[in-house]
């Protein structure tokens, strides 16, 4: 943010200026370090059509991975954290993501702890990035730290990238085709209806709907257009709601395919969050309760909070999970309980999340070669019947010629 202020001297002589800062408690801080008595301070309002593009724009998972796996590239070449930091703000194109790392730059700069420059950017740096910073300052490993947050971060959107790319190729196609549908509907087919209605041609059941759907969304076009607005903008709303998190948390797991690949996806986040924190040398309640925030879903978040209850009462965590049966599979408690009894949780939440990880890589293959010869037939019969139905009048009509 900028600042403008108005500050006077010991001696009495009046100041005054701008300058960034991320809060106006650090505002106050940098005044006062120069021994001023403020007068005035206030953020500075940019009109809108002033504003940097930058301020608009978002910080991708890819950066902030990219961001990561340099800065741990750097530590390992031993160069300092402040200047490893002023040499990646440098390679940055994102404005705002720039923004904040000169941002953490002038904190770390000032002496403030780099987790501390990194929690002033929370819509950045998640509560479990921060964590895993901080433990690694606590006890002199940010190096390390860096590298287990490099590699999980790739980990995790390598994941996420592999989810969208099963759900986003059939929603894709189906969009596609249901706008050429529609277009024909609304274009082609009312020409063709008057070619019949001129010849009085018999038409048989099938034409007959088409031109019925083709009719009612000539009429009502306006009608339906406003409907799926509000039905998309509802939903839309509804998704953003505490509700609606819930109840599409829950929905993940009973559409059929997907619900396995989704359920995968949350035990295999799980056991990796859990895996990091633990090597990051995080305790074990600490890094349970980070990995709550972190999971993402209301149904794995509910077991991991009942989980903390249990293990602050002494139960294991194997033990603790094994009441989810559904949601969480025996394989996982039974091979965390053998991490527990040898002493290597850390190890066999690692080699949980690379199992599930490999499994859902398998799934999205095997549902990616079903799903293309199903969307081609289920597409190609959709279609073949539109045509069909369109065509047969006319090669009637041609015969009576």
């Amino acid at each position: 943010m900028l600042f403008n202020y108005r500050a006077r001297t010991k001696e009495g002589e009046l100041k005054k200026g701008s300058f960034e800062a991320s809060s106006k408690e650090e505002a106050v801080l940098i005044l006062q370090k120069q021994q001023l008595i403020i007068t005035e301070l206030a953020v500075q309002k940019i009109p809108f059509y002033k504003r940097e593009i930058g301020s608009f724009q978002s910080v991708s998972q890819s950066e902030i991975v990219l961001f990561s796996h340099q800065l741990s590239f750097l530590f390992e070449a031993k160069i300092p954290l402040l200047e490893s930091l002023k040499i990646l703000s440098d390679q940055i194109t994102n404005p705002k993501f720039k923004h904040v790392i000169e941002d953490v730059i002038y904190n770390v700069d000032t002496g403030m702890p780099f987790s501390r420059a990194l929690a002033n950017h929370k819509d950045i740096f998640s509560n479990f990035y921060v964590s895993l910073v901080r433990s690694g300052e606590v006890a002199g490993k940010l190096q390390d730290i860096l590298t287990y947050l490099a590699n999980y971060q790739e980990r995790e959107y390598n994941l996420i990238a592999k989810i969208k790319s099963a759900i986003t190729y059939p929603i894709f196609i189906l969009v596609f085709f249901t706008l050429v549908i529609i277009l024909m509907l609304v274009f082609v087919v009312p020409q063709l209806t008057s070619v019949f209605e001129d010849n009085n041609v018999q038409l048989p059941l099938l034409t007959r709907v088409v031109i019925n759907i083709s009719e009612v969304l000539k009429e009502y076009y306006l009608f339906i257009a406003m409907a799926l607005i509000l039905f998309f903008g509802g939903f839309s709303v509804f998704r953003r709601t505490a509700d609606g998190k819930d109840f599409f948390d829950s929905l993940k797991f009973k559409i059929p395919i997907f619900n396995n690949i989704y359920r995968k996806f949350y035990l295999a986040r799980m056991a990796d969050s859990l895996s990091t924190m633990i090597l990051g040398g995080l305790p074990i309640i600490q890094a349970i309760q980070i990995t709550t925030d972190v999971v993402g879903n209301k149904v794995y978040r509910d077991i991991l909070l009942d989980v903390e209850e249990q293990v602050k009462k002494g139960v294991t965590i194997s033990n603790a999970l094994k009441k989810d049966k559904e949601t969480v599979p025996p394989l996982f408690s039974q091979m965390l309980a053998i991490g527990e009894m040898s002493g290597r949780v850390d190890l066999v939440l690692k080699n949980i999340a690379e199992f599930y990880q490999k499994e859902i890589n398998y799934s999205v293959e095997k549902l990616t070669t079903l799903i293309e010869p199903v969307l081609t037939i289920s597409l190609g019969l959709l279609i073949g019947g539109f045509i069909f139905a369109m065509i047969s009048p006319i090669y009637d009509l041609v015969q009576t010629f």
